[in-house]
């Protein structure tokens, strides 16, 4: 892991962002729950869950990273891609229930196809045994296609250009967390090769 040092500082002061921010915005969201009109309410957990859901698999990302390729880093591995499922789902329902993206809310079937096919890409990266290398960097790479399709088409909220480019960079940071355990798993696998 140590060709990927500098990188992999890069990336957890990146992680710490995300995760700020969305403990940040689930606290506003969760904070103005009650002050929401009835039909409000359920969007308004629904996505301060999301972002709670995003912080916690932060975290889990966080302690793989920094706990190597044992056992231990695997079930944070695993617990971090669960996570990243659930926000998927939550996803999904927010779509269907009309709290997403005025973009969503006018094609929910694509939204609610492309969401369901990441979290089938995330399952498969979780459960799939003796996945290999090279069917790995594939579901990685489709795993960065849907979330920069979703965050491009999907990710506006309320009109504002912004939201579509903090939802693919917050995507793109949580993939990179795949990537770099994907790159990191494999090196060290290559290494005991040649030991």
């Amino acid at each position: 892991m140590k060709r990927f040092r500098p990188l992999l500082i890069c990336h957890l002061i990146l992680m710490a962002l995300v995760l700020f921010f969305s403990l940040y915005n689930a606290g506003t969201v969760l904070g103005g729950f009650f002050g929401n009109p009835a039909e409000q309410e359920l969007v308004s957990c629904l996505n301060g869950i999301l972002y709670l859901a995003t912080a916690v698999a932060v975290i889990f990302g966080f302690f793989h990273l920094l706990s190597g390729y044992g056992k231990k880093a695997a079930s944070f591995y695993k617990t971090f891609l669960l996570l990243l499922v659930l926000a998927c789902i939550l996803n999904i329902i927010l779509v269907l229930v009309g709290g997403a993206s005025l973009a969503a809310r006018n094609s929910p079937a694509i939204a609610v196809i492309l969401l369901a096919v990441k979290a089938l890409l995330l399952l498969a990266l979780a459960y799939w045994k003796n996945l290999g290398k090279q069917k790995s960097w594939i579901l990685f790479i489709a795993l960065l296609v849907l979330d920069i399709l979703y965050g491009w088409f999907f990710g506006d909220i309320a009109g504002y250009a912004v939201f579509k480019v903090i939802s693919i960079l917050t995507s793109l940071i949580l993939d990179g967390t795949i990537g770099l355990s994907l790159a990191g798993k494999y090196a060290d696998k290559d290494l005991r090769k040649t030991v």
